[in-house]
């Protein structure tokens, strides 16, 4: 899919609903925005709706105002909708995430959606960047408390509202990857292989992670994909091939930059387990 094999200039996600939206009031939101964001010196512009497309509205978020009263853009958001939840569209996908069991939410209980995209300035960080969309995702579901759950095109992850809120991370500023992030167990029944991989890093520019079970737990190799995962959103593709990174069993494992095994094909690290004992020691 073009939303997960390759970096992406804008963002979405998409806020859904078991009932007809009532889009939240404009001024409610631009106050919960500024103050979600926490910019003492934000300034918030909504642009005027297209006359092409009455259905959406825009607002554009300038940080570190001069003395003219101007300022640096720092995000772009804009809401379309509302309008039915395309579940055919996404299907593939919501039915591969909710193979897990953690979460209750099904496909057939989204039927209303709003459209968020979001721009962020090249001028903020990765983490600043990332961190406005996660916060614009709160803002949604603060002020619109019939939304149910998101569901991250780029990611492939549907989350429950619940879930999302509630804090799954050691640092705050990890939040986005709670949607942003999508850790999979997956089973080749050609190779009989168990694999994990992550969704989600390719479209922030970041190479996705893949490992080969190779006996071990798929979930303890999860966890580690995951913490790799937090790693590298935090210091950006600071692991070269043949780098190693200390495993789950406590061997030394090398890594490797290459093609995805699992689809949607995209670039992603790979991280191959090597057992202690067969750890070279130089």
């Amino acid at each position: 899919m073009e939303l997960v094999g390759s970096w992406q200039p804008v963002y979405y996600f998409i806020p859904a609903f078991a009932r007809p939206i009532r889009m939240p009031k404009p001024d409610a939101f631009e106050k919960a925005l500024a103050h979600q964001l926490g910019y003492t010196d934000l300034v918030i512009g909504q642009l005027e709706r297209e006359h092409s497309d009455e259905r959406t509205c825009s607002w554009m978020l300038y940080g570190h105002q001069d003395s003219t009263g101007h300022g640096d853009r720092v995000c772009q958001l804009s809401i379309t909708g509302p309008e039915i939840f395309d579940a055919e569209k996404w299907k593939a996908a919501i039915q591969l995430w909710h193979g897990e069991k953690r979460h209750e939410l099904s496909a057939n209980q989204l039927r209303y959606s709003l459209t968020c995209s979001c721009t962020t300035s090249d001028s903020l960080c990765r983490v600043e960047q990332y961190g406005m969309i996660a916060h614009c995702a709160d803002v949604i579901l603060q002020q619109s408390p019939d939304c149910i759950g998101i569901y991250w095109p780029h990611s492939q992850k549907l989350v429950t509202r619940e879930f999302y809120r509630t804090p799954h991370w050691h640092s705050p500023e990890l939040h986005f990857l709670d949607g942003g992030l999508h850790v999979r167990c997956l089973y080749d029944t050609d190779s009989n292989e168990e694999l994990v991989d992550t969704l989600g890093l390719t479209a922030i520019g970041l190479p996705d992670l893949q490992c080969r079970c190779e006996g071990l737990d798929p979930a303890r190799v999860a966890g580690f994909l995951r913490s790799v995962a937090a790693y590298l959103y935090q210091n950006g593709d600071v692991i070269n091939d043949g780098d190693t990174l200390e495993g789950v069993d406590g061997g030394r494992w090398p890594c490797q930059h290459g093609n995805s095994l699992a689809k949607p094909r995209r670039r992603v690290l790979e991280i191959c387990p090597v057992r202690p004992e067969e750890t070279v020691i130089v």
